[in-house]
């Protein structure tokens, strides 16, 4: 909708609560649509965003064992730009529909997944939430 020249100069407002997890996720969706849609490298997308620094979490591998490497909103914007690059993720053939299969990696032939940035997970029924 934004790229769509019809409605260039249309405002959107998008809003989040103040939960950092909630900040953290915001200034992801936002910087991946300035970086694989916009064209912007990872260090101009997080360029709006360096006053809230402080308030972003990391994200961590989907494993519930003790994170050994945290990812920022940085990193995985870099992977995200890497894979648009090499041809493993193509925005405009990404089928949202198919994502539930993968879990929650839009990659099919990529077995690595992040999870949402939280302080802890507990598991439920061999489940990792």
């Amino acid at each position: 909708m934004l790229c769509d020249t019809e409605h260039h100069g249309t405002k959107l407002v998008y809003y989040t609560s103040q939960d950092s997890k909630d900040v953290t996720n915001a200034v992801m969706l936002l910087g991946t649509f300035l970086c694989l849609h916009l064209g912007a490298t990872p260090e101009e997308a997080g360029q709006p965003f360096r006053g809230l620094q402080q308030e972003l979490c990391p994200y961590r591998d989907a494993t519930w064992v003790k994170s050994t490497h945290d990812l920022h909103v940085r990193n995985v914007w870099a992977g995200l730009v890497r894979a648009a690059k090499t041809g493993l993720y193509i925005p405009a053939s990404f089928n949202k529909h198919e994502v539930r299969r993968f879990s929650c990696c839009p990659f099919p032939c990529v077995s690595v997944t992040i999870h949402s940035p939280i302080s802890h997970r507990r598991k439920t029924a061999g489940i990792a939430f």
